[in-house]
């Protein structure tokens, strides 16, 4: 399998990943898979895989704002605490993240000069050993 096709393919497992982690209730680790997952689109330059994270951050986004909206999350105005402390202030952060992962995937697959595959391979080095 050649390198490419392996970051296609480690595309789709960040992208399962990032399904299986919100659907379980972390939608902040999830977010960090998807933007990996974005990573791999745009280093492959692959507009289908770009349009995938769109997607998926787009209805991930809009879950978001029902749940916030139904949970009936309201700041306690506590003015010692931060908003990005409380909950509300969570909420917010996360549709503010969900928001950029969607105009990133959607600027990178609109544009054919982002997502010029520009893979970069890192040759690992294994440490020299003490002796």
């Amino acid at each position: 399998m050649k390198r490419t096709e392996d970051l296609t393919a480690r595309c789709m497992e960040l992208l399962t990943i990032n399904r299986a982690l919100f659907e379980d209730g972390y939608p902040e680790a999830a977010y960090h898979a998807l933007e990996a997952a974005l990573y791999c689109a745009e280093q492959q330059g692959d507009a289908n895989a770009l349009h995938m994270v769109e997607t998926i951050a787009t209805e991930e986004f809009h879950r978001l704002k029902r749940v916030a909206h139904f949970a009936g999350v309201v700041s306690p105005g506590n003015v010692d605490m931060p908003d990005s402390l409380t909950e509300s202030g969570r909420w917010a952060n996360l549709e503010n993240l969900y928001g950029i992962a969607i105009r990133q995937a959607n600027l990178k697959a609109s544009n054919p000069d982002l997502r010029v595959g520009r893979v970069r391979h890192l040759k690992l080095v294994e440490p020299e050993r003490l002796s």
